[in-house]
């Protein structure tokens, strides 16, 4: 899988790659990710109502701190039905305190 990884010229088409290949995956994770802000967890860590950040849905779906593969398909899942509304430092080990985004679900039209 690491070959197939470095094959991506963009994340897009690392996402792409994955909405294709891997749907079932990506939509546990967007479905870990939409209770965690309809629950709205993510009010007293994040003060903001309904938010979510890809550490949560790594923590939901149990998934490995930090790797190459896991870190590129989990950039997808927010591609869709979410939009970003700022940034949160990173708690999670191996993530050396990068800013990862600040997710709230779109709304249904």
């Amino acid at each position: 899988m690491t070959e197939q990884l470095t094959m991506f010229d963009s994340k897009g088409e690392a996402h792409q790659f994955f909405e294709e290949n891997s749907p079932d995956f990506l939509e546990e994770c967007r479905k870990k990710a939409r209770h965690f802000c309809y629950s709205n967890k993510g009010f007293t860590k994040y003060r903001e109502p309904g938010c979510v950040t890809i550490d949560d849905v790594r923590e939901a779906m149990e998934l490995e701190t930090q790797n190459d593969s896991s870190n590129k398909i989990l950039g997808a899942v927010f591609r869709k039905g979410f939009k970003k509304i700022g940034y949160y430092t990173s708690k999670v080990p191996g993530s050396h305190g990068r800013d990862v985004g600040l997710w709230q679900m779109k709304e249904e039209k």
